[in-house]
C-alpha cells in the first residue's frame, strides 16, 4: 500500500517496487486461506478493501479492470444451456453417489452466500488484478519499431 500512496503523490517508483503490491495481496490471500478462513470467515473483505483502495488511488474504472456487461446476454445464450447441463449432471451425480452433505435450506443459502462473493473475488484477483499488476511490474522495454514489425509479420501470415 506504500507503493500506491507514493504513486498518488507522483513520485517515481523503481520498477522492482511495482511487484510489492501484488505480492503483498497474494500473501494476504494465502494467509486468509491457510490461517484465517476458519476462525474469521469474513476477513477476506479487508483484502478486498485494500484492492479497492488501490483501484481508487490509481483512478482505474471497472471497465479498465475487466468488469463490463457488454456481450453478457450473448454469452449467456451461448454457454448458459451447457452450464445448466453441467450443473445438473454434477448435482445429480452427487445425489446418486450420496456425497451431498445434509443441511437445511438456510445453511445452504448461507454457504452459497459466503462462497459466491469469495469465488468472484478470487477469480478477479487471479485474472484481473494480479495479472495486470504483475505485468506492469515485470514489463520490459519494448524493442524498436522495426523489430516489433518483423516479429509480428510471421504471426499475421500464419493466421490467414
Amino acid at each position: 500500500m506504500v507503493v500506491i500512496a507514493v504513486t498518488v503523490f507522483r513520485f517515481r517508483i523503481p520498477e522492482r517496487l511495482h511487484l510489492l503490491e501484488p505480492l503483498a495481496v497474494f500473501g494476504l490471500i494465502m494467509a486468509y486461506i491457510w490461517r484465517f478462513r476458519v476462525v474469521h470467515p469474513w476477513s477476506w473483505m479487508f483484502v478486498l478493501a485494500a484492492v479497492l483502495v488501490s483501484h481508487f488511488l490509481r483512478r482505474e474504472r471497472p471497465t479498465t479492470i475487466g468488469y463490463r456487461t457488454q456481450g453478457f446476454t450473448a454469452c449467456l445464450r451461448s454457454y448458459g444451456p451447457a452450464l445448466a447441463l453441467l450443473v445438473a449432471i454434477g448435482f445429480g451425480s452427487a445425489l446418486e453417489w450420496g456425497t451431498l452433505r445434509p443441511m437445511t435450506v438456510r445453511a445452504a443459502a448461507l454457504s452459497l452466500g459466503l462462497y459466491l462473493p469469495w469465488g468472484l473475488f478470487q477469480q478477479y484477483l487471479l485474472n484481473g488484478y494480479l495479472l495486470n499488476r504483475l505485468e506492469k511490474g515485470c514489463r520490459r522495454p519494448s524493442p524498436p519499431w522495426p523489430q516489433r514489425r518483423y516479429f509480428r509479420l510471421p504471426i499475421c501470415r500464419t493466421g490467414s
